[in-house]
């Protein structure tokens, strides 16, 4: 766990052409750190290692993760959110532009601050962590505290308060080494983590989900996906 996840902290969102509180809040890493802390396990908590970026452009396309990075260019206080969403087939895309955020960015809710990168970066450094612990033969279960979360970000797009996918990023480190299960238990369908792995035989995601008939992200989930 890294306190560095705490320092994405957007405050608002648009649900159905509403702007209403961000739900997706660093309160989370708070209830779970003391819920750990109450059950014995405070000693246990280690700060993660660093990784070179190199690991998320294994999973993520360069220009994505470029896109995100250049959130240090706004100010304190500042966000930004998808609002234009371009007709993909014409192959073009925009420079390193937070205004065209909706090039990289499937869902109007999920905002970009000043900090998403560092706090997105540590996120993923945790989940690499705890990979290399399994790995490496030091531990045979580890609990890596991510936020923000990761499992609605695809290969070239993030969205659902996910910008890189942790889970995907360290399934992909640790598969060298052999066959990797997912299971996702998430109350919304993991669509990033099943498109990047869908076609991929050594890697084994289920997703345990409510029906998107009725839940988000609503175009993907069906029992028909397998």
């Amino acid at each position: 766990y890294s306190d560095k996840q705490k320092l994405h902290s957007p405050m608002r969102e648009w649900n159905f052409g509403k702007s209403v509180s961000c739900s997706e809040k660093v309160k989370r890493l708070d209830v779970i750190l003391k819920s750990l802390k109450k059950r014995g396990y405070e000693s246990n908590i280690i700060k993660p290692r660093k990784y070179s970026i190199s690991n998320m452009l294994k999973i993520h396309d360069k220009r994505m993760v470029k896109h995100i990075k250049s959130c240090a260019d706004l100010k304190e206080g500042e966000a930004v959110h998808a609002h234009i969403f371009p007709y993909r087939a014409y192959g073009a895309h925009p420079k390193t532009n937070l205004r065209l955020a909706g090039y990289f960015c499937f869902d109007v809710g999920t905002q970009i601050v000043k900090h998403t990168f560092d706090a997105a970066k540590s996120s993923v450094d945790c989940a690499l962590t705890g990979a290399d612990l399994i790995l490496e033969g030091k531990e045979k279960i580890v609990f890596a505290l991510t936020r923000p979360p990761g499992h609605h970000a695809d290969r070239e797009i993030y969205g659902g308060y996910c910008y890189f996918n942790n889970v995907a990023i360290a399934t992909s480190h640790m598969s060298s080494k052999g066959r990797v299960a997912i299971v996702d238990l998430d109350f919304h369908h993991g669509n990033g983590t099943q498109s990047i792995f869908y076609e991929v035989p050594n890697v084994y995601f289920i997703s345990i989900h409510g029906d998107p008939a009725y839940n988000y992200p609503y175009c993907s989930g069906f029992k028909n996906e397998r």
